[in-house]
């Protein structure tokens, strides 16, 4: 601002007394002050100087506006350009041609995404079991369409994968075609399982298919266990909720995520939900789905099920539904455990070699859904 005002006061004091030279070399102001005053030379050098001051002060605001406001324009002009060259290099590396979105950039997108998730309770062991449904809607965006890849994660009491067995529970297309789910490879607590169709689906085709698998020990049924777990080394010290997560990787026009839970079991929330890429959590997302009623904790028939329902998730976020398990007391109070299997459970948890022995136990196979 300051070079801007030096750089124009030069240059409308040059103006100035151009104007008034041309004008009749400064001395017209004079003679018509004389003229029709018939002031004194003096007071007419006054008027002069002051009319000439005020057309310099004049001439340099306007100068200075007008440069300030051409500045500005151009800073403006080159931050337009310089994120326009970003964009460009962004859609150059990762494929983005021709004015297409991302939506049209991946070879399928999801027209609905849906994971539910039931909690039961198995008695005989006293321990949780999950049966997931995950229901899917795709769409081709390519020529041949082979293959498509699901992740399904099991969670930190993951056991042996060979007694994991996710069960294709149903497919359908408008054409001929037909999918068979196979196994690709599994990391610690996720398994990775594609989708083979036959033959390849072209440009534009729509099917549906649902997936379902269930594991057991899928989550703590106590805050007890929770903190013993964490306590043992099971879980990160910063683990402060159970939590199911599902990580949107492919754009969805649906996305919905659930979790029930046994009849008359209780939990504890905060805010029952989360928003997060990697370890940092995405306010704006957050703010959307709690602006928008997009979470729900419902109770009905002494069952407690939390969900989101999200229209257009952001592609690499992850959406988390969590809650606090109540104590192994709180859960006597309520009913849903007796004395004798609040007994069973604190024994198993009361040392560290009973507590890993029950922890790292295979369990019977669980492809229990047909």
């Amino acid at each position: 601002m300051k070079k801007i005002i030096l750089s124009e006061l030069k240059k409308s004091f040059s103006t100035s007394l151009k104007v008034m030279i041309n004008i009749g070399g400064g001395l017209l102001p004079f003679f018509l002050f004389l003229y029709s005053f018939k002031m004194d030379i003096t007071v007419s050098i006054v008027y002069a100087a002051i009319f000439f001051i005020a057309f310099f002060m004049i001439h340099l605001m306007i100068n200075v506006y007008m440069r300030i406001n051409k500045d500005i324009i151009l800073v403006k002009d080159k931050e337009i350009e310089e994120l326009k060259n970003k964009i460009s290099q962004f859609q150059n590396f990762y494929g983005f041609n021709d004015g297409l979105t991302p939506s049209e950039i991946f070879p399928y997108i999801y027209l609905e995404s849906h994971v539910d998730r039931e909690i039961v309770f198995k008695k005989d062991t006293l321990e949780f079991e999950t049966i997931s449904t995950m229901k899917i809607k795709l769409k081709c965006n390519c020529k041949n369409l082979k293959q498509v890849s699901h992740g399904i994660n099991i969670g930190n009491m993951a056991y042996d994968f060979g007694r994991f067995i996710p069960q294709f529970e149903s497919f359908y297309s408008k054409g001929k075609f037909d999918a068979i789910l196979e196994k690709e490879k599994n990391d610690k607590t996720k398994q990775n399982y594609c989708v083979t169709f036959s033959p390849a689906l072209p440009f534009g085709e729509e099917v549906e298919y649902v997936i379902k698998w269930s594991y057991l020990k899928a989550k703590f049924i106590s805050c007890d266990e929770f903190y013993a777990a964490k306590r043992f080394g099971f879980l990160p010290n910063s683990r402060e909720n159970e939590l199911f997560s599902r990580s949107v990787v492919i754009p969805c026009e649906h996305f919905s995520s659930s979790v029930k839970f046994p009849k008359n079991y209780k939990i504890k929330i905060e805010n029952g939900f989360s928003v997060k890429k990697k370890k940092q959590e995405i306010l704006h997302e957050i703010e959307r789905i709690s602006n928008n009623a997009l979470f729900t904790n419902n109770i009905y028939d002494n069952t407690q099920e939390l969900s989101l329902h999200i229209t257009k998730p952001i592609t690499g976020l992850t959406y988390y539904l969590s809650w606090q398990p109540l104590s192994l007391d709180e859960l006597v109070k309520i009913g849903f455990l007796t004395l004798a299997e609040k007994e069973i459970i604190d024994n198993r948890i009361a040392t560290v070699n009973s507590y890993k022995e029950w922890y790292n136990k295979n369990q019977q196979p669980v492809n229990t859904i047909q």
